[in-house]
């Protein structure tokens, strides 16, 4: 019995393989609002910036709304003078990131994916 035990967990652990992929451009985007809620705008960047790499993906117009809400909520994190040319970037940045969303937004059709409406909603409100 106890070699059957031992045969049948070395046959279950020899099919665990380890993925070296990049996980799909929605998790990353998923990840990148759960780092924000969390208020780790830094952790939250790096996500948002991981749905960019690798080529267009239909992902674009969320990750950069992200990026752009993002900067928003961190530049007014940073409290005080001397982070106010801090600040001034980051509102900068978000505005950058949310004209790339606005033109990521025109390229697909808005209307016909309600995820990507939501989006434009959260893009407009931004602006």
């Amino acid at each position: 019995m106890k070699k059957l035990i031992y045969i049948l967990l070395f046959l279950g652990c020899a099919q665990l393989i380890e993925e070296n992929a990049p996980l799909e451009a929605n998790y990353y985007v998923e990840d990148g609002w759960e780092a924000f809620e969390n208020k780790d705008y830094q952790l939250a960047h790096q996500y948002f910036s991981a749905t960019l790499v690798g080529g267009d993906n239909p992902f674009y117009p969320h990750a950069y709304v992200g990026l752009g809400w993002n900067c928003i909520y961190y530049a007014n994190s940073q409290i005080g003078p001397s982070n106010a040319s801090f600040r001034e970037n980051q509102r900068e940045s978000a505005y950058d990131y949310f004209q790339l969303a606005k033109s990521k937004h025109e390229i697909l059709n808005v209307n016909s994916d309600s995820e990507l409406l939501q989006s434009y909603h959260d893009y407009l409100s931004g602006m």
